[in-house]
């Protein structure tokens, strides 16, 4: 069983904004290789709360494949590129992207594609989780910047924490 760890805290200044906040939006903002400590990624992702009062708000996430280069200057920024149909189909466990646990909700056709988690209606807090197997050193999830409508200064508290396991000896 790995350890879980805490990439965002969903706390006064770690929150989400429409123009992503302090923290940014793509997770964990450090390099962290996946590949090193284990099989498999859990993420959980948790909309605590809505501040601000919008009248209307929704959250987006999508996972992304982190490309290192192997040519030009040794510490060249790695290229961000959304998870393919294949990589849905074959390293997300789920074989699907985010989605909200909702009737009615609209399901991404990869998980590279922003889906809808968390919006105005839901109850909060709410909770979801997706596994990844490891078969690149690293990857992220990026939320887009939440879309909110009225309200002043609207944030989202969200949590997220991922937790690495390994099925090897």
């Amino acid at each position: 069983m790995g350890k879980t760890h805490i990439v965002l805290a969903g706390v006064v200044d770690h929150r989400l904004t429409a123009t992503g906040g302090k923290v940014g939006l793509q997770f964990p903002p450090n390099r962290i290789e996946f590949a090193a400590e284990g099989d498999e990624v859990t993420w959980q992702i948790r909309v605590l709360d809505v501040a601000g009062n919008p009248d209307s708000w929704s959250l987006s996430a999508r996972f992304l494949d982190v490309i290192e280069h192997t040519t030009g200057p040794q510490y060249a920024k790695p290229e961000m590129v959304p998870f393919t149909a294949l990589q849905t189909q074959y390293d997300v466990v789920e074989r699907v992207g985010w989605h909200r646990n909702a009737p009615g909700a609209v399901v991404p056709a990869t998980a590279g594609e922003f889906g809808v988690i968390a919006q105005s209606g839901d109850a909060l807090p709410t909770q979801l989780s997706r596994t990844v197997r490891v078969r690149s050193l690293r990857h992220k999830i990026e939320f887009a910047p939440p879309a909110f409508v009225g309200g002043t200064n609207p944030s989202l508290g969200v949590a997220l924490t991922y937790t690495v396991r390994s099925g090897r000896a």
